[in-house]
């Protein structure tokens, strides 16, 4: 019985197109890759210049909380006691405004200027209530207030010392700078004091708008590049497999007509049918030796 023939095994991409095809691939995707570490490092830098502002602001608002308060105090403690009112509410909000300081540091990383704010939040509690009470005169009550406001010089400088990434920032270390300028002059009314405290409030806030801005946009370019490398990734996955899927469409017909073939030749080793080849038979041979015996007639004697 013939052997029956192997289907042809279908042709393996060549080596050289691999190569290059991973080549190209890698040209494409390294640098992709690169920017997205640089966008995630600039992402992580502008979150942490951020949370330093926060505290930042918190002690600037502070400083002119105390500004406040020691005005009005010194109103009152120099007979001006219609004016109580208004240095309860000024109380008020300092104590507003402590309480958001600490809130923030204890979110951050600050431990240092947290028990900075802390002690600064235990010395005023004691000179509130003698300010309330009358106990203290109108020249300690200044001094008192000017010393909370160094302490909350001191904080903002812990802030801007202990900021993790990229170290300080320019705009914090600037508004620290600001701050202890204005506690080294002491002959500057308060008025003036309170508008360069709020200058570089506003500083800081248009700064915190501007860092937003960005981060929103290191955002906006992330999400396209990851959505660019997805496309990348997604489109090189679909030639492969349609590669595949024309190289398995021309295996089929090879296969098939081998699969005929050896049929063919099953149907004639076990069984002939009519249609099947088959060896003719030679009948001249036997024709010739009747002719010779005489068993066939010729045709002259017949007629």
């Amino acid at each position: 019985m013939p052997e029956t023939s192997a289907p042809p095994t279908p042709r393996r991409p060549r080596l050289k197109h691999v190569l290059l095809g991973a080549a190209g691939g890698a040209l494409v995707l390294l640098p992709l890759s690169q920017v997205l570490r640089y966008q995630g490092t600039e992402l992580t830098a502008l979150a942490a210049e951020r949370a330093a502002l926060d505290p930042m602001a918190q002690a600037l608002g502070v400083q002119r909380g105390l500004l406040a308060h020691r005005e009005a105090a010194d109103h009152v403690l120099r007979g001006r006691h219609a004016l109580e009112a208004e240095r309860q509410l000024r109380q008020l909000e300092l104590d507003q405004r402590l309480r958001e300081l600490q809130d923030t540091l204890t979110a951050g990383w600050w431990m240092r200027a947290l028990q900075e704010s802390q002690s600064l939040a235990g010395d005023w509690r004691p000179l509130a209530r003698r300010v309330a009470l009358r106990q203290i005169n109108a020249a300690d009550s200044l001094e008192a207030h000017q010393l909370l406001m160094e302490q909350a010089v001191q904080v903002m400088d812990l802030v801007e010392a202990s900021t993790p990434v990229g170290g300080s920032t320019a705009v914090a270390a600037l508004a620290a700078l600001s701050a202890r300028h204005l506690q080294d002059q002491p002959a500057l009314n308060t008025q003036d004091r309170q508008r360069s405290l709020a200058a570089v409030e506003a500083a800081l806030l248009a700064h915190d708008a501007s860092l937003v801005q960005r981060e929103a946009e290191v955002k906006h370019q992330r999400a396209a590049l990851t959505w660019a490398l997805g496309a990348l990734l997604a489109l090189g996955l679909t030639a492969y497999w349609l590669r595949r899927l024309r190289q398995g469409s021309r295996a089929e017909p090879a296969t098939g007509s081998s699969a005929s073939a050896d049929d063919t030749e099953q149907r004639l080793g076990h069984g002939r049918r009519a249609t099947d080849r088959a060896p003719q038979h030679d009948e001249t041979a036997p024709l010739l030796e009747r002719l010779r015996s005489g068993d066939v007639p010729r045709s002259s004697e017949t007629r």
